[in-house]
């Protein structure tokens, strides 16, 4: 069968679409670099494709230790699943609200689920996990997914280790969480506790455009920098 020029540049086109469609639809090779920024936008709950997390800091040996690692397991796994590496001394909003308190920390994000890595750190027992392994524990539920009064906590501590708020604020917090919860709740609690709800659903968006601001900001000043 011939075809006819027409019919070729239709059939070369229909082979870039494709191709095009099946690189969005999977996980790519390489080790990607999430920041604050586009960190929620890129992983998606995990709902598209499942993303393998390193929670990690500059400083730390063990941390320098495993990147090689995990370049060959963004290899192994092209097609299956994401790997991402996370800065905590940068993402440190990230770092507290995904219950961060060493280096690495691993996790896995999909289907909407955050399931925690503890076993070894070989590129074959990551690879395991990353595929199949996961299905053995019972996943969490992501932060934005947790009960309030757990999101208020993480809101607190955040705020008073990252900038020093007094005590004297932290208590008034405390106190003001402690007073929206109740056993059996009365209708002014009820009040009370929806009105926190508000407070904090409006600190926490405050604190997201604060973090955009801050990038795009310093994204600027860096570009400047390379134009002088």
């Amino acid at each position: 069968m011939v075809l006819g020029a027409s019919d070729g540049r239709f059939l070369v086109l229909s082979l870039l679409l494709t191709s095009s469609i099946c690189g969005l639809s999977v996980a790519s090779a390489g080790v990607v670099d999430l920041t604050e920024a586009d960190f929620e936008q890129r992983v998606a709950d995990g709902l598209h494709s499942p993303w393998l997390l390193d929670f990690y800091a500059p400083w730390c040996g063990h941390c320098r230790a495993l990147a090689p690692v995990l370049e060959e397991l963004a290899a192994r796994l092209d097609g299956v699943a994401h790997v991402a590496k996370v800065d905590c001394t940068t993402a440190q909003w990230l770092a507290e609200q995904y219950d961060v308190d060493g280096f690495p920390t691993l996790k896995l994000v999909v289907g909407g689920k955050v399931y925690t890595y503890s076993g070894g750190r070989s590129v074959d027992l990551l690879e395991a996990f990353a595929r199949e392994g996961y299905r053995e524990q019972e996943g969490e539920a992501l932060p934005k997914d947790r009960p309030w009064h757990v999101r208020a906590g993480k809101v607190v501590l955040y705020v008073f280790t990252a900038h020093a708020v007094p005590v004297f604020g932290l208590l008034a917090v405390l106190c003001t969480a402690l007073a929206c919860w109740s056993t059996q709740p009365t209708p002014e609690d009820i009040d009370r506790r929806e009105a926190f709800k508000a407070r904090l659903a409006e600190s926490e968006r405050l604190m997201e455009e604060k973090r955009k601001k801050g990038d795009a900001g310093g994204k600027k000043e860096d570009e400047a920098a390379v134009a002088a």
